[in-house]
């Protein structure tokens, strides 16, 4: 399964004022020493923490907020981290309380994630300023219950999901023609949440209210490789 970043920006993150990079499926990151190629690595790796482990795990596993943040920036600015994804591909199918017509099919496209966390001066208290998910879905019409067949686009839809405050907010933008209504999209039992505090939506279930919505995060891959290792004989 696939599910490629798209492209990344990142600020006051480690040695970078201020990056956004367009990303393809497959990335080379070339420089010399201290420029920078780890620390671009390290926002792959400190999404990958947050979702497994926690924010507030996640800053300790960097070392802290003053590893984390860049050094001349400092708690100036507010660290800020956004992705654009491309969710998996699969087509699910959708059940409504229609008994006759055609069945629904969702097919998630490109989605979206940002936060941003506002550091203390001194020490390494913070407080979450901007926590952001938005998850887009194509909705089509299926001629049969078989997904592969053929299919009739109704429309774009889009889920956003919001933490402020530690208080979790659904909005739906459901497609012209779409018989769905918003509790199809958000169930009643995720209505009315709230996040402990110093928590993001990624690292929690509220951020994906379909059963079928990847937790992207968590299965990011961070590897280190010696280079110099095929050089080297077996013993």
């Amino acid at each position: 399964m696939q599910m490629p970043i798209q492209r990344i920006r990142a600020i006051n993150f480690k040695s970078f004022s201020e990056i956004d990079i367009d990303l393809r499926r497959f990335n080379v990151v070339i420089g010399s020493n201290a420029a920078g190629k780890s620390n671009f690595i390290g926002i792959f790796r400190f999404l990958r923490d947050i979702a497994q482990h926690g924010l507030v795990n996640a800053i300790a596993m960097q070392g802290g907020a003053e590893y984390l943040r860049n050094a001349k920036i400092g708690s100036i600015r507010d660290l800020e981290i956004s992705v654009v994804y491309q969710p998996d591909p699969s087509i699910e199918l959708l059940e409504t309380k229609e008994t006759e017509g055609p069945s629904l099919c969702m097919e998630f496209c490109e989605s979206s994630y940002e936060f941003a966390l506002r550091f203390d001066p001194h020490g390494d208290g913070f407080a979450i300023t901007r926590d952001r998910l938005v998850i887009g879905c194509d909705i089509s019409s299926c001629i049969s219950r078989d997904v592969a067949g053929s299919r009739q686009k109704i429309g774009r839809g889009e889920i956003r999901i919001t933490s402020e405050m530690g208080g979790i907010h659904y909005e739906v933008d459901i497609p012209e023609g779409c018989p769905l209504t918003e509790r199809d999209f958000v169930p009643l039992s995720f209505r009315g949440k709230r996040l402990p505090e110093k928590t993001l939506l990624l690292e929690t279930p509220y951020a994906y209210p379909l059963p079928h919505v990847e937790k992207f995060f968590e299965h990011i891959a961070v590897y280190d490789f010696d280079p110099k290792l095929p050089k080297k004989g077996l013993p």
